[in-house]
């Protein structure tokens, strides 16, 4: 009994000490209120009695935020969560107080778009995009895109109004981008650069920057080609940079100014068309001995004539540089005749060139390739590097490469696996390859199959089956690199031997 009465006793005084405290903070006992628990990012910053009257100073004190990106309606931080809750606690602030703590926390939100682009390499990071309209995001991709295949062309693909192939052209059989891009209506925060015109998210797909690009003022004379050349840019890049200039032979006005940025695309813009044209077949030279000629001396038996065929290629474009091309069909419109040429073998006494033609030491040079074959890419410049070479495609993967001239090999490699990519560094970057010593000239044939042919050490002829066509080392598609070095250590032009 004694027992029961002592635990009253504490009870009571527990319940006496209780409602003393609640008193001195003004608390109620007996009257839990509803209130607004507000937190931000997943931290307790305070109660108030309206949440939308917080929602409201947000949105009515944010007129910089407004007037900036011309919008009607500002919103709390991505962070902020306010939850409806019953408490004793009677430590209300108001939602001015509560509005100033958010202020100097975290930034606000407006309402738009995130575009997310992830790439194919794992290794490199998703990129967002920030934009207040989809619209904008739309009409940004349409330009970039004709910014490559042409605002007419791009037209008559999205209308579905392209002319039919009759003798020769080409159509556009697809469009789209490499990566994996999606678009999610959002709160963006203010602190995102949050783009605001189709104009400069244009420039951003581009140039990988919103930054001022560089130009330059054309002066008397200037051409395009001049430009470039001065500028480190193939015609390809410049005509991206300056989508108002429709092609490369315009001329240019004295005072015009002339985008020479590099673009820096952040997505992969894909185009794949067949085009149907006649390529010229050129000839080759054939030589024959002839014992009625002195040695040393040649006589021509034959002209040679070019011949004509038409060919339909399959090619695919990434970011207006061709990645892939295969030719399809192959209908010959005019046969090719070779020139052939008699070289002397006999001996003579006495010197007498008087009745012969000397022998030029351009009929040497083979073209390295079956036919027919498209040149992919030229000798210059391209993406702020110079490639040093010729690009051959259109024969096909496995097709034979040949030795252009008479020689002795010098280097090989033949370990690379046949198919790399952009970037691989196996054989220097060339992949599998062979090179050829000729009269002091160095010729390289790159980017070959592992079944190279020949060895080092080993003299060949001219015409000689040396390997065969892949896409190993730094490729992205089946093509021949092939460079000439000079006596110099200079590289040149192979068109300037072959005049392609």
């Amino acid at each position: 009994m004694k027992k029961n009465n002592m635990t009253s006793i504490l009870i009571t005084i527990f319940i006496g000490i209780a409602i003393l405290f609640l008193s001195s903070t003004g608390s109620s006992f007996a009257s839990p209120i509803e209130v607004y628990k507000v937190y931000l990012n997943g931290k307790t910053i305070g109660f108030i009695e309206s949440k939308e009257e917080l929602l409201n100073i947000i949105d009515e004190k944010q007129n910089e935020i407004k007037n900036k990106y011309k919008i009607d309606k500002v919103y709390p931080p991505n962070g902020l969560n306010i939850e409806k809750v019953t408490t004793f606690n009677n430590n209300i602030k108001t939602a001015e107080e509560i509005y100033n703590l958010i202020e100097q926390s975290e930034p606000f939100t407006i309402e738009g778009y995130v575009v997310t682009i992830k790439y194919q390499d794992e290794d490199r990071k998703p990129l967002y995009i920030y934009t207040l309209s989809k619209e904008f995001f739309d009409e940004a991709f349409y330009n970039a895109v004709a910014a490559f295949v042409g605002a007419e062309q791009l037209d008559a693909y999205k209308n579905n109004t392209q002319a039919e192939i009759k003798e020769e052209g080409e159509r556009i059989e697809a469009i789209y981008w490499e990566e994996d891009v999606t678009t999610k209506k959002a709160l963006i925060s203010v602190k995102e650069n949050i783009f605001t015109s189709s104009e400069d998210l244009s420039k951003y797909l581009l140039f990988g920057t919103t930054e001022k690009q560089k130009t330059y003022n054309v002066k008397e004379g200037d051409t395009i080609n001049d430009i470039i050349e001065k500028n480190n840019l193939s015609i390809e890049e410049f005509l991206v940079a300056n989508p108002n200039i429709p092609d490369k032979d315009i001329l240019l006005s004295k005072g015009q100014e002339v985008s020479i940025g590099l673009i820096a695309p952040v997505v992969t813009i894909v185009h794949e068309i067949e085009k149907v044209e006649n390529i010229i077949n050129k000839y080759d030279t054939e030589y024959k001995k002839d014992s009625t000629l002195y040695s040393g001396t040649t006589k021509v038996i034959q002209e040679g004539t070019n011949g004509v065929d038409k060919v339909t290629e399959k090619i695919q474009f990434k970011n207006g540089d061709i990645n892939q091309l295969f030719i399809s069909k192959s209908e010959q419109i005019t046969p090719t005749v070779n020139r052939i040429v008699a070289r002397g073998t006999k001996t003579y006494s006495e010197p007498n060139y008087s009745n012969y033609t000397p022998d030029i030491s351009g009929d040497e040079w083979l073209w390295p390739t079956i036919k027919p074959y498209i040149i992919t890419s030229r000798y210059g410049w391209r993406w702020g590097k110079h490639h040093n070479g010729i690009d051959i495609s259109g024969c096909g993967f496995g097709s034979p490469i040949y030795s252009s001239t008479e020689g002795v090999v010098t280097e090989v490699v033949s370990s690379c696996a046949n198919v790399g990519g952009y970037g691989s560094s196996c054989g220097n970057y060339w992949g599998n390859h062979v090179m050829v010593s000729y009269n002091g000239y160095k010729l390289i044939y790159a980017h070959l199959r592992q079944d190279v042919k020949v060895r080092v050490g080993q003299t060949v002829s001219r015409g000689e089956k040396i390997g065969t066509m892949g896409s190993s080392g730094s490729s992205t598609g089946t093509h021949l690199h092939f460079g000439i070095v000079n006596p110099s250590g200079n590289y040149i032009n192979p068109c300037s031997v072959f005049s392609c």
